[in-house]
């Protein structure tokens, strides 16, 4: 599931009312059966800007590629969450949208287990 629209000081109050409604509701549904619920807030107003040097002897920046994800570094230590860039813009500076993962039980139930893949860029 995805939230938009949550401000950082409502953050608590999803975790605690929104995502407890939407697993009693899941219980209901699925009863004993083990259900993954993977619910992530979306934030798309932030200041956050990435740029990307593609010459190394001088500094030459530019937006990076659209799929760009950073997640680390200046993400929260404390939170399970990361950046994604996921447009191209010909003009101005590109917006990386935050998601912040507050429940990620996937693992749990999928039949194979979830990897992630990384690739890497010099950001």
């Amino acid at each position: 599931i995805y939230r938009d629209g949550v401000g950082d000081g409502h953050i608590s109050y999803v975790h605690k009312v929104e995502v407890d409604v939407v697993k009693k509701t899941c219980k209901e549904f699925y009863g004993d059966e083990k259900f993954g619920l993977a619910f992530i807030i979306v934030k798309k107003r932030i200041s956050a800007r990435f740029f990307l040097n593609t010459e190394k002897k001088r500094e030459h920046y530019q937006n990076p590629p659209p799929g760009t994800v950073v997640d680390s570094s200046i993400t929260d230590p404390t939170m399970y969450d990361f950046y994604l860039v996921s447009q191209h813009v010909t003009k101005g500076t590109v917006t990386p949208t935050h998601y912040n993962v507050i429940v990620d039980t996937l693992n749990e139930t999928a039949t194979k287990p979830i990897t992630q893949c990384y690739a890497t860029t010099d950001l």
